[in-house]
């Protein structure tokens, strides 16, 4: 029987733990924790940065959001990339 999730105590700071994973890219770095104030944004967003595994212009990335180590949110994003970039064709994702 799996046990409930903890709960974020109102006024602390999470710890929230970004991960991404992708089919159509490498991901560099594939996961990023993320500092989450009481109040407001965080204020470092999460940023991996997406090598395509061949030629594209799009890619699917399955996004997934967790605290303490459970799951609270997951969506897949779409990601276009620019025409062109100074960095070799890697793009920096901001999530």
């Amino acid at each position: 029987m799996p046990l409930p999730m903890p709960e974020i105590r109102r006024g602390t700071t999470a710890k929230l733990l970004a991960i991404i994973e992708s089919e159509d890219v490498e991901v560099i770095g594939e996961w990023v924790t993320v500092q989450l104030p009481a109040r407001g944004d965080a204020r470092r967003p999460a940023r991996f940065i997406l090598v395509p595994k061949r030629a594209c212009r799009e890619a699917g990335l399955d996004v997934k959001i967790l605290y303490q180590f459970n799951q609270i949110e997951s969506l897949v994003v779409r990601a276009i990339a620019p025409r062109a970039t100074p960095d070799s064709g890697k793009l920096c994702v901001q999530a």
